[in-house]
């Protein structure tokens, strides 16, 4: 398999890098057997870290769980849905840590609500985090370009180029 050989070479030549906490198996690929070989494979070349995965769905984290993770990774779950489908799940049920993969995005929560998921992930244990997804925004695409009309009008314009469906709201701009 194609991405079997890429992601192990992936692995191999960064697994010796420090910055590295623990691999993903991939983002946004549906669920399948592909994910968990792509994990057996890469604890196979790196045993010393942890493995997640990234899915996308229009269902809950917590329903498509993939088995062979090591970290839980729920995508923009609401604080409530943080606290009672992740947080609260007994160890006996669940002993695996949780990451949240992405949140905070302008196409999600719009940078709201940080103090609520922080609160949760101190009083929780198992909550260990999150990657903001729109730290820096994608908005604007492109620098400021002059535009010179060569009608009669002579009009001068300054034109940006925007990704219309994200917000201009990340956590920096």
């Amino acid at each position: 398999m194609h991405i079997l050989t890429d992601y192990g070479e992936w692995v191999l030549r960064d697994r010796n890098r420090a910055c590295i906490i623990f691999w993903s198996a991939g983002n946004e690929s549906g669920f399948g057997n592909n994910i968990c070989e792509v994990i057996k494979e890469g604890k196979r070349l790196d045993p010393s870290r942890i493995f997640m995965y990234g899915g996308n769905t229009d269902d809950p984290a917590w329903k498509n769980e993939v088995p062979c993770e090591d970290i839980i990774g729920p995508r923009y779950a609401t604080p409530y849905e943080l606290r009672t489908r992740i947080a609260q799940v007994p160890e006996s049920q669940d002993p695996r840590p949780s990451f949240m993969d992405e949140y905070v995005a302008a196409t999600g929560n719009g940078a709201g609500g940080l103090d609520e998921y922080w609160d949760l992930i101190y009083e929780f244990p198992r909550l260990t985090g999150g990657a903001i997804w729109d730290y820096v925004s994608p908005g604007i695409t492109e620098k400021i370009r002059l535009l010179t009309d060569n009608s009669p009008n002579h009009i001068n314009t300054a034109v940006k180029a925007v990704a219309s469906w994200f917000l201009l709201n990340s956590a920096m701009e």
